[in-house]
Order: structure tokens, then C-alpha cells, then sequence
């Protein structure tokens, strides 16, 4: 029998970790040990607690891609997860619906769009909406799907901040 292990709705493939130290949690069976990997190299460990809860801090230096292995060992079975990531400058972009603007309603988006093709370093995604009034230990919606350019669906708002930021 395999032991039941995940992590996070919000860990994609090609996602960007903060540089200096990033968390990553997730579930397992109780008492099993998570051992979190870069190049059969250990990063740290971690202990599931009692609740099934694991949870571990990763440091790596801004760059990638870095191939993350997660080994979660129970009763002797390990179970492997991969996940392929960045390391550098992560912003969190929260607001009200007037930030919502979609790069479709931006009078020269195609242009907007092409020139955004050469940051092939950025990434954007998004959580899904969904309302409880409870706090949650997880997403609830999900993420809609990563991209490493925008799209006319996207947010006009973040990525012209963002350009702002990366040209600085």
C-alpha cells in the first residue's frame, strides 16, 4: 500500500520560490518523514505531525531551473515527488475588481503581449476565486493555469507594475 502524500494546491511546475527561503507544506500519512532534495543533494527534512501536516523551509540561491525532489518515507515505502522551479523575486498582487483589467482591454495589447515575450523568467497565475468564512489550510478554488507570458486574459494592472519593476 502507498502512502498518501501531497503538497499545497498552489506548488505548479515552473513556479518561482522566493530567494532567501521559501516554506513548503503539504500532507502525509502521521509520523512519516519528508526529505526535500536538489541534485541528490538534501535541502532539509521534515516530520509529519500527528494531524498529517509536514511542513519545511527551502533556501536556494535566485535562479533555476531547480528540479525539487520530495521523498516522503512511510513504514519503509518511499513516494517521490518532482518539481521543477525558479528561485527569485516573488510578489503577491491582491486588490479589488478595478485591478482586473484584462490585457485584452488594453488599447495596444498585441504589441503589450509580443513585448512581454522577452521575460521568459516571469511568471504569473492565479488563484481561483472562492468565498468561506472559515480560514482554510488550502486553496479552495485552485489555480487557474501558470503561464510564463501573458495572455489577453491576464491582468494588465500586475504585469505593467511588474515591467516597471524588472526595468528598475
Amino acid at each position: 500500500m502507498q502512502a498518501s502524500f501531497t503538497w499545497g494546491q498552489y506548488y505548479e511546475s515552473g513556479m518561482v520560490l522566493q530567494s532567501g527561503g521559501a516554506n513548503i507544506w503539504g500532507w502525509g500519512d502521521p509520523t512519516a518523514d519528508v526529505e526535500i532534495k536538489v541534485s541528490n543533494r538534501t535541502l532539509t527534512t521534515a516530520k509529519v505531525d500527528v494531524d498529517g501536516r509536514w511542513q519545511a523551509r527551502v533556501v536556494l540561491q535566485p535562479g533555476g531551473s531547480f528540479n525539487l525532489t520530495l521523498i516522503h518515507r512511510c513504514l519503509s515505502l518511499p513516494n517521490m515527488i518532482e518539481l521543477p522551479v525558479l528561485v527569485g523575486e516573488v510578489w503577491l498582487c491582491v486588490g479589488s475588481d478595478n485591478m482586473a483589467l484584462p490585457m485584452a482591454g488594453v488599447l495596444n495589447h498585441t504589441e503589450e503581449i509580443m513585448e512581454s515575450l522577452n521575460y521568459t523568467q516571469v511568471r504569473y497565475t492565479e488563484v481561483n476565486k472562492a468565498w468561506t468564512e472559515e480560514p482554510q489550510l488550502d486553496l479552495i478554488g485552485g489555480l487557474s493555469i501558470p503561464v510564463a507570458s501573458p495572455k489577453p486574459r491576464n491582468i494588465a494592472t500586475l504585469l505593467f507594475n511588474l515591467l516597471d519593476v524588472w526595468a528598475r
